[in-house]
């Protein structure tokens, strides 16, 4: 093959990607931006505060323990791995009637970190969800201060921003959705509301198969005919 037909092939797959390709570019871009807000510090000088504590002593527990129980946890005081706070870690909840200790959060997270977690302990934890917002804001712009310091945050705002573009994705495709569609959206706003079920109400927007058939124009709360049906 010689350079000039190599070169018209190259182009040739480039062409009619540039917006994949820059996609891409803005993605690594990102991660560079944003691995440098993994250590920044939260309250009195901690590497992280908030429900991430919380979230990740989960994880621990399934990993650990195989179960959502955090006694273990807390006789152990295994959060110190994480958690380099000056005092030990508070307790969000009190214990079962079977005396289980479990956390008020939604798992999605612990389960999603899971892996993160697992190789590198909270910095890995931080890495993987640091790429998975830097997939959800290369679709967009992802610069920001805000985005900077949530990239790398034990929570689930990126991860569940990352899931509703899927989302939407699916549902604004040209073609009609089809029965593997429909299973594969199901799934996405399903693990939306395991991160949180404050992301209930966004999974009610994008599975209502007619816009304004909850919410009709206007506002009102009035239901709206759907001419089309499904997309």
């Amino acid at each position: 093959m010689t350079w000039s037909s190599a070169h018209q092939k190259a182009w040739s797959w480039v062409k009619g990607k540039e917006l994949l390709l820059a996609a891409a570019a803005l993605f690594r871009l990102l991660c560079l931006a944003y691995s440098f807000s993994i250590d920044i510090r939260a309250t009195r000088g901690a590497s992280i505060t908030g429900d991430g504590p919380f979230c990740l002593l989960t994880t621990q527990s399934l990993l650990a323990d195989g179960d959502f129980d955090l006694t273990n946890q807390y006789k152990a005081k295994s959060y110190e791995s994480f958690f380099d706070h000056p005092g030990d870690l508070w307790r969000q909840s009190v214990p079962q009637a079977d005396g289980d200790l479990l956390s008020p959060h939604n798992p999605g997270l612990s389960f999603l970190v899971i892996p993160g977690f697992a190789l590198g302990g909270l910095a890995g934890a931080q890495v993987q969800l640091m790429v998975l917002g830097a997939a959800t804001m290369a679709m967009g712009v992802g610069l920001s201060a805000t985005a900077f310091i949530y990239s790398t945050e034990i929570n689930p705002e990126f991860p569940g921003a990352l899931l509703l573009v899927l989302s939407l994705l699916v549902v604004t495709r040209e073609r009609t959705m089809g029965v593997a569609d429909g299973l594969l959206l199901a799934a996405i706003l399903t693990a939306m509301c395991w991160l949180g079920i404050k992301y209930a109400p966004l999974a009610l927007l994008v599975a209502d198969p007619c816009p304004g058939l909850l919410f009709g124009y206007n506002g009102l709360l009035a239901p709206t005919r759907c001419k089309d049906g499904l997309r």
